[in-house]
């Protein structure tokens, strides 16, 4: 067998590289016959595409003349395809999956096939997001809506240089709008008819002085959602305790409802051409029915979903737009007002501020970004599928960020120029659990009915510095070289704050277990550069990738915890390289960019739920290897017409991992060692790492008469199957896919106004995003949380 995968890798790898190749072959030709010829059958420079820009190495720079591989998403198509979430972004790029997930870290964002689960809110996610300028690699962003977007910028592989303190998996970049020396104003209304969805939007942008410009920009939108609970009343298991009602009361909610309010403001003051400040402010808030209200079970070991030995007779184990779960006695809601009446919930809230300094002196640059980010999140929710009120649990987390970055660029005549910045950050994290966990008669003391309550701090605390040389060899060939050094203390604490006092088996309460460690780094990395003519460029890069460890956030506080080890997670790095090119075609109005890659990651930081056991671990993968090809094509066929398309080959593999606790199956799975009830993982692939995606669409726009214009877009996504949990049950596995999405548009020659019909997942497809195996159900109970069904919007925007 190991010599079947040997020979596979090689015709993988030797494919990959022909391909590149070629493609760098038949661009070279094609642009130099075109120029040399200059060719009448090449479109005509009307139908160039724009020009992008992007902030890849945080300077505006031609996408075309930058060595990184990345996927660019205007503002424009963001706005056309309604997008103001995180999630519906990954969509529109191959070899990307972000989804949010049902745990304490509210997301997981992979590229390339590597992320990080949303299991443990004590880790770091791989792949980084930024926000106008601020680093974080926080998953519960992947709460926070969006919009007014310029530009989304998706980074692939290691970005170890220009963002932040590093990033080994990648980084999705977002930049907000910013004002304009012209009055500006818009609004926006819709309604989507599968979720009862309403939205509203408004924005207003203009010079408030001649040196100061404002934007403000509001969205709020409310639904009553599209997975209806079907959980009826039930006979309380507890009902001979004293109080007990003899009946638990059924659904807590009707559909997974939410209702969201984002708004963005920002100011810009330019006092003089060469210095420039800019405040962001950007808030959301959202009330909703919990993380689990969208939660389906999709694998069943019975007929029915069970509960410590019991049945459902209200669920199913099918992907239906149904769920069943229950909400708690009035009796026991009221003896903790975090949860309410009885009816699971969650709310976010968060406020992201950026200031940024720009300074031109001559040939040097002088940036600062200053950031602050602040969350809160809670979440009360019965776990998946059941009415028993012992699965019924919620956390409550903050966490607080302070960063500052300085960067220092020149832009000399001669061949040498560099880049040099420093970097740091503050954080802070507070994280309370609590748990029902058994029918348990109310305590005598304290007149609590739950069984837990545990919290969780962490800080960390980061100083980095980098440094990049660029130096031009030849009028053609540029090559640049540069590293980072990070330096990150890391601190955590886990306490028990209640311990109901029939439960034994946890850490005795207000006994604390603390740990502290300072990781260090240096990552380098190196890049050649051939501009061959003003329309093609190839560069190979040597790379590498850093992320520090620290310390997991346990569900339950046991007294196996004695130590900080105990509950510590190991730093990880990558290393690796790429070859890429980026060819315009036909006059400007045909661009291809690909990248052949290949990385080697070690100690990947991977989360894992043990239902079994109610808890949560974070295991380091010995090892992970990472290659494959990826090309993305835009191509303006007429003034009319535009084609995009994009494909992403990532085979990610686990090379050696054989540390994470098996799967919930009976009988246990072939890679599982019963007497450890770890298993081994070498050679799998891991969750959310589908082999093949494939991005294709277009754009056509005319004229229909002297006054009005339409529009139609369509855009379809394949995936190839892939994972859906990390310790890679095999009743987790989501087969192959597509959606299609499309829009019509219709609007004046001026933009004035414009009437939509929006239609997101036409084909109506149901896929898993993100699953666990369900808490005490029986050994293969599997429940999942799935993607949004069929949406058709109807829209209609005025703007001035």
């Amino acid at each position: 067998m190991g010599i079947r995968l040997g020979a596979a890798a090689f015709r993988v790898r030797m494919g990959t590289v022909i391909g590149w190749a070629l493609m760098v072959a038949v661009c070279s030709d094609s642009v130099g016959a075109e120029t040399a010829a200059e060719s009448t059958e090449a479109a005509s420079s009307d139908n160039a595409l724009e020009t992008i820009t992007v902030t890849a190495r945080k300077r505006v720079e031609s996408f075309m003349n930058v060595p990184v591989a990345a996927s660019v998403i205007s503002g424009q198509m963001l706005e056309n395809q309604n997008i103001h979430d995180i999630e519906s972004i990954g969509n529109l790029s191959p070899a990307v999956v972000l989804v949010p997930t049902t745990g304490m870290a509210g997301g997981s964002l992979t590229i390339r096939g590597i992320g990080s689960a949303g299991v443990d809110t004590g880790t770091e996610q791989t792949v980084a997001t930024n926000i106008d300028g601020v680093q974080a690699s926080r998953g519960n962003l992947m709460r926070l809506g969006m919009l007014d977007l310029d530009q989304a910028e998706i980074l692939k592989g290691p970005q170890a240089l220009f963002f932040g303190k590093n990033s080994p998996g990648g980084v999705l970049s977002l930049r907000s709008q910013l004002p304009g020396d012209k009055f500006e104003f818009m609004t926006r209304a819709g309604y989507e008819f599968r979720a009862d969805e309403r939205q509203i939007e408004a924005m207003v942008s203009g010079p408030l002085t001649e040196t100061l410009l404002a934007r403000f920009a509001i969205q709020a939108s409310q639904m009553d959602g599209w997975t209806q609970n079907v959980a009826g009343p039930i006979a309380n298991p507890g009902a001979a305790i004293p109080g007990e009602p003899a009946l638990l009361p059924g659904a807590g909610y009707n559909y997974n409802g939410s209702k969201n309010v984002v708004g963005r403001a920002t100011l810009l003051f330019k006092p003089f051409d060469d210095l420039t400040a800019t405040l962001r402010v950007l808030s959301g808030a959202t009330d909703d029915d919990g993380i689990d209200a969208g939660v389906e079970m999709t694998h069943c070991a019975n007929a029915v979903p069970y509960y410590k030995n019991r049945p459902d007779p209200y669920g199913d184990c099918a992907i239906n737009n149904r769920t069943s779960s229950g909400a708690l006695p009035q009796i026991v809601a009221q003896s903790d007002p975090n949860y309410r009446d009885g009816r699971q919930y969650g709310v976010f809230g968060t406020a992201l501020t950026s200031l940024s300094l720009d300074y031109t002196r001559g040939p040097l640059t002088f940036d600062s970004v200053t950031g602050l980010l602040n969350y809160n999140v809670t979440n009360f929710n019965n776990a998946a599928t059941n009415v028993f009120i012992e699965s019924y649990s919620g956390f409550i987390e903050h966490y607080r960020q302070w960063s500052e970055e300085l960067r220092l660029a020149s832009n000399f005549a001669g061949p040498v120029n560099f880049t040099a910045g420093a970097y740091f950050e503050d954080t802070k994290l507070r994280s309370d659990f609590e748990d029902v966990l058994a029918n348990l008669p109310q305590d005598p003391t304290t007149g609590r009915r739950d069984g837990l309550a545990s919290t969780y701090a962490a800080t960390g605390r980061t100083y980095s510095g980098f440094g990049q040389l660029s130096w031009k060899l030849l009028d053609s060939l540029t090559l640049t070289g540069g590293a980072r050094y990070t330096r990150e203390k890391r601190t955590g604490f886990l306490e028990d704050t209640y311990v109901h006092p029939l439960i034994g088996f946890l850490l005795p309460q207000g006994v604390g277990v603390a740990g502290e460690n300072t990781f260090t780094n240096t990552s380098p990395e190196a890049t050649i550069t051939w501009n061959a003519n003003s329309d093609l460029m190839v560069y190979g890069a040597y790379k590498t990738g850093f992320k520090s460890g620290g310390f997991a956030r346990p569900v339950l506080i046991t007294p196996n915890f004695k130590t900080g080890a105990d509950f510590e997670y190991k730093p990880e790095k990558v290393h690796g390289g790429e070859i890429g090119s980026k060819a315009t075609l036909l006059n400007g109005s045909l661009r291809l960019t690909m990248a052949v890659y290949e990385y080697d990651y070690k100690d990947l930081q991977v989360s894992n739920f043990i239902a079994s056991q109610l808890r949560q671990e974070v295991a380091n993968a010995g090892g992970l290897n990472t290659r494959g090809i990826e090309a993305e094509l835009a191509w303006r066929v007429t003034h009319q017409l535009t084609l995009n398309t994009g494909l992403g080959y990532s085979h990610a593999r686990f090379t050696s991992f054989d540390s994470i606790t098996c799967a919930a199956t009976d009988p246990p799975t072939a890679n599982c060692d019963v007497a450890t009830g770890k298993q081994n993982l070498s050679g799998y692939q891991p969750a959310r790492a589908p082999d093949w995606t494939a991005t294709a669409g277009f754009t056509y726009e005319t004229a229909i008469s002297s006054l009005l214009r339409i529009g139609l877009s369509a855009d379809a996504r394949y995936s190839d199957s892939y994972f859906t949990q990390d310790n890679i049950s095999p009743f987790a596995h989501q087969g192959a896919y597509a959606t299609i999405d499309a829009a019509a548009r219709l609007m004046t020659m001026e933009d004035h106004w414009e009437l939509a019909v929006i239609g997101k997942n036409l084909t109506d497809r149901r896929y898993v995003l993100f699953s666990f195996d369900n808490p005490s159900g029986a050994p293969g109970d599997v429940a999942s949380l799935i993607n949004r069904p069929r949406e058709v919007m109807l829209s209609a925007m005025y703007r001035y």
